[in-house]
């Protein structure tokens, strides 16, 4: 009896394991979401656009070759996407079925299967009708190693584009809203969410419902990047006068910055940099992305924000550096493809402190080999870095402080993304909040005298660099990596 009690136990244990996970991972909403879909409700989140425009071009960013897979081809799919035997992949292709596959080095990267007159809905055991000049996109897959380089949003683009040249005018395809993952592709080639599709059963009894979208639910909007939106608004508001950057404080972190880019290498005169936030490019006089451009180098600017991004662009009349919407945990550049990488107070902004790591490994993909990597981050051990917290728990400062480290913790996530650290250091010294408040009442105040004295203050505090307290004193914690030849 104890080895039936065991072994009874062991699929329970690993259901129990499963839904800790998915409340870790993805939250408690997604679990309720998924606990339902097993039991009594199902639905599933229709997406649709119109043929009539092209989708963006992905081919610059991502260049593949994409086609539509060859019956002889069945076995080299299902070693792509381990849920699907070689048997089903033939009998899907023998049966008219097709698959649109994207190619990258010879190598099959991402999939789309599409339907015409007739779609199967696995999830909800449903069938789908579809009107003439309608096709149907499901089942998609990438493998977990090659997410995250628009493969598959590069694919679905050219399938697009393939379906139109054959005469459809419409496509669909359906999504669980609690899949995060599965949203950007569809998104970012301008499928709209039109209509829920799912039903409600107990026991034998099931009733099915569509309706109409008219609210995307909160952790849909997630999904769609929460994330650029907080920042799309951060970058409009420009909330918090109270901490705008002054002119003169903005003036002394670029020098800051821009004197250890000099000290820790310089600025390569060929191939590409890439700065990875353009907060101050956008809002403040310490922007210095286009001190960057020497000789006859290539400089690249990301943010997250679009609106951020769109200011910093606007902010570069004679066009000296290129712009880019990125998320730097997801970049959509080449491996390899730069030889300086300077990221100011970007992986400080992370909610989730294991997205650190994961953006760490990120920017060593891109990075060539030799290639360097400058980072600066919110310095936890400055000894005013709990009124720094507080004041973001109040609302006070301009944005949200996410996760933020000491110079130990930096180095380790580090040489754990596979960098070797050579430098380490911290800039921009005082007490956190105190130079900026200090400032701004002198200037309130309009005492000149006292303007002088903060400001002559402010400047020898540097000197703080040169001291065994300097991490105690500084705003940032800087690192300078490398990627080993």
């Amino acid at each position: 009896m104890s080895s039936t009690r065991q072994a009874d136990a062991a699929p329970a244990q690993g259901v129990l394991h499963r839904a800790a996970q998915i409340r870790r991972e993805e939250g408690w909403l997604v679990l309720w979401f998924r606990i339902l879909g097993e039991t009594i409700y199902r639905r599933l989140l229709v997406l649709e656009r119109s043929l009539d425009d092209p989708p963006p071009d992905w081919r610059a960013h991502c260049p593949l070759q994409t086609r539509w897979l060859r019956p002889e081809e069945a076995s080299a799919y299902a070693s792509l996407d381990g849920a699907l035997r070689e048997a089903e992949v033939a009998k899907r292709l023998s049966e008219g079925r097709r698959c649109w596959i994207a190619e990258a080095g010879g190598r099959i990267v991402s999939g789309w299967w599409v339907a015409s007159s007739k779609a199967w809905i696995e999830y909800l055991k449903l069938d789908l009708p579809l009107a003439p000049g309608e096709a149907y996109l499901y089942q998609s897959y990438t493998p977990p190693e090659l997410r995250g380089r628009n493969f598959s949003t590069a694919g679905l683009a050219a399938a697009v584009r393939a379906l139109k040249e054959e005469g459809f005018r419409r496509a669909l395809l359906c999504i669980q809203p609690d899949r995060a993952i599965a949203f950007p592709p569809p998104l970012k080639n301008g499928f709209v969410p039109v209509a829920w599709l799912g039903w409600v059963r107990c026991g034998p009894w099931r009733r099915v419902f569509r309706r109409a979208v008219k609210r995307l639910p909160s952790y849909v909007s997630r999904a769609l990047g929460g994330e650029s939106r907080y920042w799309d608004a951060v970058g409009s508001r420009r909330r918090g006068r109270l901490f705008r950057m002054d002119a003169f404080l903005g003036r002394m972190k670029r020098r800051a910055h821009l004197a250890l880019v000099r000290r820790w290498g310089g600025v390569p005169e060929t191939g590409r940099v890439l700065k990875t936030d353009l907060f101050e490019e956008a809002c403040g006089p310490d922007c210095f992305l286009r001190a960057l451009r020497l000789g006859g180098n290539t400089v690249v600017g990301m943010d997250i924000s679009l609106v951020i991004c769109g200011q910093a662009s606007g902010n570069d009349p004679a066009g000296l550096c290129c712009y880019v919407v990125a998320d730097v945990r997801r970049l959509p550049f080449a491996d390899g493809a730069f030889a300086l990488i300077v990221s100011t107070s970007t992986l400080d902004h992370f909610a989730v402190p294991r997205d650190l790591g994961a953006s760490l490994r990120e920017l060593r993909r891109v990075l060539e080999q030799g290639g360097q990597l400058i980072v600066t981050m919110d310095n936890r051990q400055n000894i005013f870095d709990p009124l720094l917290r507080l004041a973001g728990r109040l609302r006070l400062t301009p944005y949200f402080l996410g996760h933020s480290c000491a110079v130990r913790e930096l180095a380790e996530e580090l040489r754990a993304a596979g960098f070797e650290v050579r430098d380490t250091t911290a800039i921009l010294h005082g007490p956190r909040l105190v130079p900026v408040l200090a400032v701004w009442l002198a200037g309130k105040l309009g005492w000149r005298w006292l303007q002088r004295r903060v400001r002559r203050a402010l400047l020898r505090t540097q000197a703080l660099e040169g001291t065994r307290w300097k991490y105690r004193t500084g705003s940032f914690v800087a690192a300078l990596a490398e990627v080993s030849r």
